[in-house]
């Protein structure tokens, strides 16, 4: 009998089973697998955004001291990795875009008490609201459930979770910081949605505006701020300085947005639980952002005079007097027409147009002793007559104290000191105890000579022949220093003391020695600048460097008020402008510089020096005076661990031309180094320069060359062996740090 063969059969159904189990596997890996491989994808690309984000908040509170557009990338959606079996689903899309920015109530109310009367006069008018709102980035992703949407809201980024009703901060505020507040407001309207990258262009509508002084109102300086954050993040972001309440829970106060689940607004009561109370006075700046399209700008709003506001002048002398003309940002405003009338005397030009620095300036000749009233405005088609009104901010009313004619015009006594008109010559000093010094316009130079001490054996620690000087330097924008200078000398020679000390508005001191030559310059009938950072014993560091530059720059804002509060001894004090620069070395001028890459930590430019002509160069020396770009300043030193700071290069240096260079640090503050070897070249040579590794590469800038002294935020000074000197500008448009 035969038996049936079945073995074949089983071979198939093996195969069947098997190519089942793939189909089976194949199919849960596309089901569970690749979404997953895609949410790890989704994730990382919202960690991406979120730091994204954070350099839009980074650029935002750069902008008001912004002159130009800047712009940040945000990647919005994102694309999957190619797989060759498996399917992914279509690449996920974002939408970046401004929420609020044309919603009358969102916007922040500051309660204070301006200084600047007209200012307060504004405030009075039109209200303390400012519109501004919020950019929100929203994510469509396939796989990541509930993912945050990122929003920048008033200086901090925050993620907002909309399933729990949560919010978290992954940024700090920059709102208040110490007695400064700085607000920034968006206005524009900007909505992307797509899958690549999109550039959020940020304008500078309002920016480089005035820094002004607010004080209390009814005990506090108080901000309301609408918001989606959770007030608890809001009052660990402020700390225990600040009072963060919700508007709905202070009696008498209606919340505009108590109808809105999403909104609320919270009242911050600025240093509200500072121990010792709050402070006197704020510094406040404000800024307006432009963000996509419609952004609007800002009118002019209202007049301010430029310097003290004591006005006092003699019978037989011009009183010069300059209006600023600003916005309700206090933006200074180019090209307003402002109306001068006086009803007494003359003004000499009644109409001007105010120029890039929003100012005009009037000069008025006195005809009789007395007060006399000069009338200002910049309303259109204004008449100087009994409808001016003084109390509107676009009108302003000096009153001038006329006073009988004086011999020379420039001194008159006040209390126990003595006030002196400063114009920006050497012989205007003042050493009188207890002096007021008015109308500084240069605080260049602080400088120090005539010296008489004082015999005062152990007292305040301060023994043999004493100077101890002590005064204050306050300009009308609220920034000041107190400045101490002890200096105490024995019968041999040797120093008890040589120390100044500067405290800031804040309190906050810090304490320099001066070098003995500097000292003895004092003493001897020489003269020493108290403001010159080589006149001080050793390096103290960039903040000593950065406080004496502060005090050199306060004049920048408005006339200096200079009070002596203790004099010991006797001492001449003058405060000076800079001398001018000795003019560029002939033949030589610059001819490339332009940052060697996207942006770089090496300042790279060539020189040349003309045919038939050999130049020398033994010191240089950097300063970073931020002119169009004060983020310069942040930029203190060059620093390349083992080689040279500058090279000085030549590609030919036959005929005597020699390359030259510089060891050892090299700091931005006008000190001047000298070259390790001399440059030398001639006849048409060009010189390569080479300064690498701003604070050892951890700076990077975009700049390029430019002609003009004004226009520049890093200047370099060449020293030649003649005595001469040539300066080379560079305009820096980023800096990166």
């Amino acid at each position: 009998m035969l038996r049936t063969n079945t073995r074949a059969q089983s071979v198939q159904i093996g195969a069947i089973l098997l190519f089942g189990v793939l189909v089976i596997l194949f199919s849960s890996w596309q089901a569970f697998g690749i979404p997953d491989q895609n949410k790890d994808v989704e994730f990382n690309h919202n960690q991406d955004v979120q730091q994204q984000m954070m350099e839009l908040r980074t650029t935002i509170n750069s902008m008001p001291d912004a002159s130009v557009t800047r712009s940040v990338t945000l990647d919005l959606g994102v694309r999957y990795p190619s797989r060759t079996i498996f399917r992914n689903p279509p690449p996920s899309t974002g939408t970046v875009r401004t929420v609020d920015t044309d919603e009358e109530k969102y916007a922040i109310n500051i309660t204070g008490n301006p200084v600047d009367e007209n200012l307060a006069q504004l405030w009075n008018k039109t209200g303390t609201r400012y519109n501004t709102g919020a950019i929100r980035y929203s994510p469509r992703y396939n796989e990541y459930q509930n993912p945050p949407q990122t929003i920048y809201e008033h200086s901090v980024v925050f993620n907002k979770f909309q399933r729990e009703d949560t919010s978290l901060a992954i940024s700090e505020q920059s709102i208040v910081q110490g007695d400064r507040i700085t607000l920034i407001f968006l206005n524009g309207s900007l909505s992307e949605t797509r899958v690549g990258s999109t550039s959020v262009d940020l304008q500078p509508i309002s920016t480089q505006t005035r820094t002004v002084a607010i004080e209390p109102k009814d005990g506090n300086v108080t901000l309301d701020i609408p918001t989606r954050m959770a007030i608890m993040e809001w009052r660990t972001l402020l700390g225990d300085n600040h009072d963060v309440t919700k508007l709905a829970n202070i009696t008498g106060e209606t919340d505009p947005f108590a109808s809105d689940e999403k909104i609320r607004t919270i009242r911050v009561r600025v240093d509200a639980n500072r121990n010792g109370g709050v402070r006197d006075s704020y510094r406040l700046q404000l800024a307006k952002v432009g963000v996509g399209a419609d952004a609007t700008q800002s009118k002019p709003a209202y007049l301010t005079k430029v310097g003290q506001s004591d006005d006092q002048v003699s019978v037989n002398s011009t009183y010069e007097f300059t209006i600023e003309v600003r916005n309700k940002y206090n933006k200074p405003q180019t090209g307003v027409t402002v109306n001068a009338t006086a009803l007494q005397g003359q003004i000499k030009t009644k109409t001007k147009t105010t120029g890039p620095n929003g100012q005009a300036a009037f000069q008025y000749d006195p005809s009789e002793v007395g007060t006399t009233r000069i009338n200002i405005s910049i309303t259109d088609g204004y008449t100087p007559d009994s409808s001016h009104d003084p109390q509107s901010p676009e009108n302003m009313t000096l009153a001038v104290d006329v006073q009988p004619e004086q011999a020379g015009g420039a001194t008159t006594s006040v209390g126990d000191g003595s006030i002196s008109y400063y114009n920006e010559t050497p012989q205007d000093t003042i050493s009188v105890p207890n002096g007021i010094w008015r109308n500084i316009t240069c605080t260049d130079q602080l400088l120090l000579s005539d010296g008489r001490p004082a015999s005062k054996p152990n007292a305040n620690n301060l023994q043999g022949d004493v100077i101890r000087l002590t005064s204050r330097l306050n300009n009308s924008t609220g920034d000041g220093y107190t400045i101490d200078i002890k200096l105490a000398r024995a019968t041999d020679g040797s120093w008890n003391k040589k120390k100044v000390i500067i405290y800031d508005g804040n309190g906050n001191n810090q304490n320099a020695e001066l070098r003995d030559p500097a000292a003895e310059r004092i003493y001897e009938d020489g003269e020493s600048d108290i403001l010159e950072l080589s006149n001080y014993d050793k390096s103290q560091g960039s903040s000593w460097s950065k406080l004496l530059k502060d005090i050199r720059a306060l004049e920048d804002d408005s006339p200096v008020v200079w009070q002596t509060s203790r004099m010991t001894g006797r001492v001449t004090v003058a405060l000076e402008c800079d001398p001018p620069p000795a003019p560029p070395a002939s033949g030589v001028s610059d001819v490339d510089g332009t940052t060697p890459s996207d942006e770089s930590s090496a300042l790279q430019f060539d020189i040349q020096v003309a045919s038939g002509s050999t130049k020398i160069i033994t010191d240089i020396n950097i300063t970073t005076p931020g002119n169009q770009n004060s983020n310069v300043e942040s930029s203190w030193k060059l620093k390349r661990p083992g080689s040279d700071q500058v090279r000085l290069t030549l590609t030919n240096t036959n005929d005597g031309n020699q390359s030259g260079g510089r060891n050892g640090n090299i700091k931005f503050d006008g000190t001047k180094y000298q070259l390790k070897t001399n440059a030398v070249f001639s006849d048409g040579a060009v010189l390569g320069v080479d300064m690498r590794k701003i604070e050892n590469g951890n700076v990077k800038l975009n700049y390029n060359l430019v002609d003009s002294k004004s226009n520049a935020d890093v200047i370099v000074t060449f020293y030649f062996q003649n005595d001469t000197q040539f300066q080379a500008y560079l305009r820096v448009t980023n800096v990166n740090s």
